[in-house]
């Protein structure tokens, strides 16, 4: 694309962006006695090159996500979940390369996160700055989410270490997860009838 104001493309300014909100996550998980011997040893400028040198990467980890992402309806179909009971926020805008935030109607952030442990998969609710809080997240309460869909919201976060391995470990334990929503859906319908 053109470049910003800045005089960076907007792929370029969305990698330091994800680089940011790493960072964010990365400097609010550790004692601030590391992050600090981690300068000293390291020094600021080295650590940010070395970052900075990952952004090349921004395209595979947008490819995952995508891929990620075009995975999700077929997923719920093949369970019988109608398509309109998943979201994908932001799926039409641009947005960060290396996220993606869903949910499933009926699914509780709660329970999800639970199941995908339980298969070893990491993925969180709410929003990264909130990490380690089940919780509906302040940003789709800012964009105006329904407060159901914005308390079901499931973040998953890819990094450069993150493989179609990892993305096929997510979609056997998705599969499982939508799998148990639809049983317990039609046990309630048959129960209800």
């Amino acid at each position: 694309g053109a470049p910003s104001a800045t005089g960076l493309s907007p792929r370029a300014l969305q990698g330091l962006i994800a680089l940011a909100g790493l960072g964010c996550c990365v400097a609010m998980s550790m004692p601030q006695v590391h992050i600090v011997a981690l300068c000293v040893d390291r020094g600021f400028g080295a650590a940010a090159e070395e970052a900075l040198s990952e952004a090349g990467n921004i395209d595979r980890i947008v490819a995952l996500r995508d891929s990620l992402s075009d995975r999700l309806a077929p997923i719920c179909a093949a369970n019988g979940l109608s398509a309109d009971r998943l979201i994908v926020f932001g799926q039409d805008v641009s947005r960060i390369g290396n996220t993606i935030m869903f949910a499933v109607d009926g699914l509780k952030a709660e329970t999800a996160l639970i199941a995908f442990d339980l298969d070893g998969v990491s993925v969180s609710s709410g929003s990264a700055c909130s990490s380690g809080k089940v919780g509906k997240s302040h940003v789709l309460e800012a964009m105006n989410v329904q407060a159901g869909h914005a308390r079901g919201a499931i973040r998953v976060s890819l990094g450069w270490n993150s493989t179609e391995a990892d993305i096929e470990k997510f979609c056997h334990a998705f599969d499982r997860i939508t799998k148990r929503l639809a049983d317990m859906l039609k046990e309630e319908m048959s129960g209800a009838a």
